[in-house]
């Protein structure tokens, strides 16, 4: 007869991870970025005196997660560039960082499932098409590069998921 009692209880327990596992459904899978631009300022002006320096600047979108935010930085005239290849920077929502290397743009996106953060990662080679800038435009000498159809969404596939 105890048994019969456990009977409910002992389904409820099987059932847990089933149901866990239904819940974390809003797990990324695809992130989309729309106007992509990055700028190189050449420290080497030529007697032009820039107003501004290097940036990256891009859109973020998760349909899954419902998470939209702009991302970038900039830096100070005449002071390098924004490629770093061993720091992630936030973007205006913390939960969504980036890394740019020069060549690869690698996004992580932080979202929490059943108690526990998890962070998705997905990575582009980015700005493929790129052009050189010289004087007068207001950034000075520098190459520009950004994703073909610079407005239009460019999807970038999560490739790993893992909880921290």
């Amino acid at each position: 007869m105890r048994f019969l009692t456990l009977l409910p209880f002992a389904s409820l327990a099987l059932g847990a991870p089933l149901l866990e596992k239904r819940l974390c459904n809003a797990t990324p899978s695809i992130f989309s970025i729309n106007d992509f631009a990055v700028f190189n300022q050449s420290t080497n002006q030529q007697g032009f005196s820039p107003t501004d320096g290097s940036f990256i600047h891009f859109n973020f979108q998760d349909s899954t997660t419902n998470v939209t935010t702009s991302c970038g930085r900039s830096l100070a005239p005449l002071t390098g560039s924004v490629a770093d290849a061993s720091n992630f920077y936030s973007c205006a929502s913390p939960v969504v960082q980036y890394m740019w290397n020069g060549t690869t743009l690698t996004l992580r996106e932080i979202f929490a499932c059943h108690g526990k953060t998890h962070v998705a990662t997905g990575s582009a080679a980015g700005g493929s098409e790129c052009f050189p800038e010289e004087p007068p435009v207001p950034l000075g000498y520098g190459t520009e590069c950004e994703y073909p159809g610079e407005t239009s969404a460019t999807d970038i596939a999560v490739t790993s998921v893992k909880v921290t």
